[in-house]
């Protein structure tokens, strides 16, 4: 028995094709959403480690004179800063939210690291590249490029704040050519990344949807439309199956036949639709009562067949006794007869119980033992 059966048992109790894509769509976007959120993550673990990096390796002799005094409570205060920040998104459920934040104040404090040092002339110009790299390869194209666009401003404003008589449009040419190059090259295999990655998902999808519906279809192939049991010829399949398990291992195996009595009778009386819903209240009774490794199948058009594993002529006789049950003061006037037979007792092979346990329900009518209602 295949695990879907054994979960769902004898009855048709299966999840529908759109709950299940529902479902699956659900835990692909929340699995996106963590992926972007642990990115993020790493980002500012990776952002602060390089900042803190640059403030501890400061030293006085490069700070412009006017700054010397404040090298302390610069170094202090820039430490601060970047564990506050870089740590913010490690206690937060979706640190996205202060990205777009802490990108802006990172490119104000690495601006004025560059003027204490030197000002557009500070070889820590460099530093601009860090949000830039940050935004690029974490965010959307458009999100680094304003990033870009923000840090090309603030080297212009470093520039005019020189002063200074010496050329420097080539200078910002050059600084500013290689942050939107980085921008763009960073932001473009990003993109392409999360594309790529995008259509494995759909993919992956796509592949889990088709393995679902082979499912269904091979569902609906084995199963009765009316009653959602199981068809016939499952039923003779799996009772070969079962035969095979119990001659390898010396286990016990019955089969239980049920025939409904009086139904041709009610389809005349009342129609063929009260025909079928007596069929089909009978065929809950039975899924309801038996055991998940239990196989109840539809076998002919009144009857009902069980298959019992690890189950010997005892317990097949305390089900027919339940069974029985079933009808008992039946509405509809009808009654069942039944017949058992247990491997190897009663045969030993599938012809031989099937037969032997029609014989025992042939008897059972005759002699009119089954639950009649009168």
């Amino acid at each position: 028995m295949s695990e879907r059966e054994q979960e769902h048992g004898p009855g048709l109790a299966h999840p529908t094709a759109s709950e299940s894509s529902a479902n699956r769509s659900a835990g692909s976007i929340n699995h996106d959403l963590s992926r972007q959120n642990d990115l993020e993550r790493k980002a500012s673990l990776v952002r602060s480690a390089a900042l803190l990096i640059v403030v501890l390796t400061l030293r006085p002799q490069v700070l412009q004179p006017q700054y010397s005094r404040l090298f302390v409570p610069l170094v202090v205060a820039g430490c601060i800063y970047i564990l506050a920040a870089g740590l913010m998104p490690l206690g937060v459920r979706d640190p996205r939210r202060f990205t777009y934040i802490v990108l802006a104040l990172d490119l104000i404090f690495v601006t004025l690291i560059v003027q204490v040092t030197g000002g557009i002339f500070s070889g820590y110009l460099a530093l601009y590249f860090l949000p830039v790299l940050r935004a690029s390869a974490t965010m959307r194209l458009r999100d680094g490029m304003a990033t870009t666009a923000l840090a090309i401003l603030l080297t212009w404003y470093l520039a005019v704040l020189a002063r200074s008589s010496e050329p420097l449009f080539w200078r910002l040419v050059l600084i500013d050519g290689l942050l939107v190059a980085v921008a763009l090259f960073f932001g473009l295999l990003a993109r392409e990344t999360r594309n790529y990655r995008l259509a494995l998902s759909r993919l992956d999808e796509a592949h889990k949807k088709l393995q679902e519906q082979a499912v269904l279809l091979r569902e609906l192939a084995i199963r009765d439309s009316l009653t959602g049991l199981y068809d016939r010829r499952y039923f003779d399949d799996r009772l070969n199956d079962e035969l095979i398990r119990a001659r390898r291992y010396n286990r016990p195996l019955s089969v239980l036949l049920i025939e409904v009595n009086g139904l041709r009778r009610l389809n005349n009386a009342r129609g063929t639709a009260a025909g079928d819903a007596a069929l089909k209240r009978i065929a809950d009774a039975l899924g309801a009562n038996c055991r998940s490794v239990d196989v109840v199948a539809r076998y002919g058009g009144d009857g009902f067949a069980v298959l019992l594993p690890e189950t010997g002529p005892e317990g097949a006789a305390a089900l027919a006794a339940r069974v029985r049950g079933f009808v008992a003061d039946d509405p509809d006037g009808l009654w069942l007869s039944l017949g058992f037979a247990s491997y190897p007792s009663n045969g030993t092979s599938a012809v031989e119980l099937i037969k032997a346990a029609d014989a025992a329900l042939t008897k059972d009518r005759e002699g009119r033992h089954g639950s009649k209602t009168k």
